[in-house]
């Protein structure tokens, strides 16, 4: 709404601004699925790349409180963690822009995505 109308100004626009954008259908069904994107992205990507980052590592690391020598003998291991656990970045990026993406189509094209984690579920199997 901000695209189209000028901005809110005062403390009584921008509180009836958001109530009033927290009341929208599309807004709520936009938070829940940026929501889902959001903890799939933490737990399968995020957390894939921190687990080979941490296993390829293991007995490199500094005592607690001490200083890191071992930095550039890690840099091969920094990039071999993010090649192994890449694929799971990628489908998640490849399905949150085709749950987006189908949103611009026509409607007999639209394969009818209700959430971002429907799109995840359905993609394999269309």
């Amino acid at each position: 709404m901000l695209q189209h109308y000028e901005p809110p100004i005062g403390y009584n626009q921008w509180s009836t601004f958001i109530h009033e954008t927290r009341n929208l259908e599309s807004f709520r069904n936009g938070l829940r699925s940026r929501m889902q994107l959001g903890a799939a992205t933490g737990a399968i990507s995020i957390a894939s790349q921190l687990t080979a980052f941490r296993h390829f590592n293991s007995g490199w690391s500094a005592n607690f409180g001490g200083f890191e020598y071992s930095f550039y003998r890690k840099l091969f291991t920094i990039f071999l963690a993010a090649a192994v656990s890449s694929p799971t970045g990628v489908l998640l990026d490849m399905t949150s822009r085709a749950y987006y993406a189908d949103k611009t189509f026509p409607k007999e094209l639209q394969k009818g995505y209700k959430s971002w984690f429907d799109a995840f579920k359905r993609i394999p199997f269309e």
